[in-house]
């Protein structure tokens, strides 16, 4: 698990999460409100969203309320793994067991499969 040095604030634009990102190491994001984290965005919904002519609408506007994907940290890597799969997005938020909107951190694709042996750190 990571600091969750790169998040999204949920009353930015899209077009301005597009640049934003544009030099990012990360492929998806956590989109975080006042009330702590609220889902993951992926490059690739950022810039499809953005050439759908939604790149004035706020973050907050196009992610889905409720549930998102996460995992605790507690949690196994196949789990973790898992729910990549499910989810899609190669970057999943840690998040609090009591409280699942308090960012705890992330972890990325690359990160599981370098425990795994499978690629470098």
């Amino acid at each position: 698990m990571w600091a969750a040095a790169e998040t999204l604030d949920a009353t930015i634009t899209l077009r301005d999460a597009e640049a934003k990102t544009r030099a990012s190491g990360l492929n998806a994001w956590p989109v975080c409100s006042h009330e702590g984290v609220i889902e993951v965005i992926s490059r690739e919904g950022i810039e499809s969203a953005t050439k759908n002519g939604d790149g004035e609408n706020r973050l907050r506007e196009i992610v889905p309320p409720g549930e998102f994907p996460h995992v605790h940290a507690d949690h196994s890597l196949h789990t973790t793994l898992d729910r990549m799969g499910a989810a899609g997005p190669d970057v999943l938020p840690v998040v609090s067991r009591a409280n699942a909107h308090q960012l705890l951190g992330i972890v990325t694709v690359d990160d599981v499969l370098a425990l795994y042996g499978v690629r470098p750190r």
